[in-house]
C-alpha cells in the first residue's frame, strides 16, 4: 500500500467512523471501491472492539464478511 493510499483511507476512515451507521452508507458510497472495503474492514473491526492481529485469520474473515453482508443489507432497506 503506497503511502498516499494509507493517507487517504485514514483519513476517510475518521470521518466515517463519527457518522451515525446509516450515514456511513452514503458517504462510503462515493469512495473508490478498493478504498471502501479496507475502511469498512476498519469500521467493522472498530466496532468489535478487538484488534484483528490479535484473532485467527480465518475466524476474522469469517466475522468481517458476515458483518459486512449485514450492513449492506440492513441499510439497502
Amino acid at each position: 500500500m503506497s503511502p498516499d493510499t494509507y493517507r487517504q483511507i485514514k483519513l476517510l476512515f475518521n470521518q466515517t467512523i463519527e457518522l451515525p451507521p446509516a450515514e456511513r452508507e452514503e458517504a462510503l458510497a462515493q469512495v473508490d471501491p478498493s478504498l471502501r472495503t479496507e475502511i469498512e474492514i476498519l469500521i467493522a473491526e472498530a466496532e468489535t472492539g478487538e484488534p484483528f492481529l490479535d484473532q485467527p485469520i480465518v475466524s476474522w474473515e469469517f466475522r468481517m464478511r458476515t458483518q459486512l453482508a449485514a450492513m449492506r443489507h440492513t441499510t439497502s432497506r
